[in-house]
């Protein structure tokens, strides 16, 4: 596994009584998107974490 970016976690809200995180990733992934993510919650060293 190889580290390749490095992002903080945003807000995003669609209005205000409702906010969900969202996570970017650098450009050069653009034809990621739309694709379907498997996204596993993990801890590491004692810190949450995520492996997607």
């Amino acid at each position: 596994m190889e580290k390749i970016f490095t992002t903080k976690i945003s807000l995003q809200s669609s209005n205000p009584t409702f906010s969900y995180p969202i996570i970017r990733l650098p450009r050069e992934l653009k034809e990621l998107a739309g694709r379907i993510a498997n996204i596993y919650q993990t801890e590491i060293d004692g810190v949450q974490g995520f492996f997607i």
